[in-house]
């Protein structure tokens, strides 16, 4: 695995964790966590809508190789493997399209 993808799977775990129902830490609705990375150029930004759902956006700007948004995945648990595909995140090498989603928070 790439520093560049341990670093996406990091900054992607720990917001999961902030956001999670079973985090010990407080989530109201307008809470937000931001993660941004300068090696490789990384922006995420998570906002709690709501009690169920968080507004993600996001992109990625080096670190992307391929165009087939099949071959990347945000991995949350061992349980939890989502594709760039699945999350409708358009890469587009070496970075990914500015992305946007509202995501369930329960993780």
């Amino acid at each position: 695995m790439t520093k560049s993808k341990i670093f996406i799977f990091l900054s992607l775990f720990l917001i999961s964790f902030i956001f999670s129902h079973t985090s010990p830490l407080p989530h109201n609705t307008g809470d937000v966590a931001t993660v941004k990375l300068t090696k490789p150029d990384v922006k995420f930004k998570f906002t709690q809508t709501d009690d169920q759902f968080i507004k993600a956006e996001g992109v990625i700007n080096q670190g992307i190789e391929d165009y087939d948004p099949t071959k990347y995945f945000v991995h949350v648990s061992n349980e939890i493997k989502l594709s760039f595909a699945n999350l409708k995140i358009i890469t587009r090498p070496p970075g990914i399209v500015p992305w946007t989603n509202t995501l369930l928070s329960i993780v």
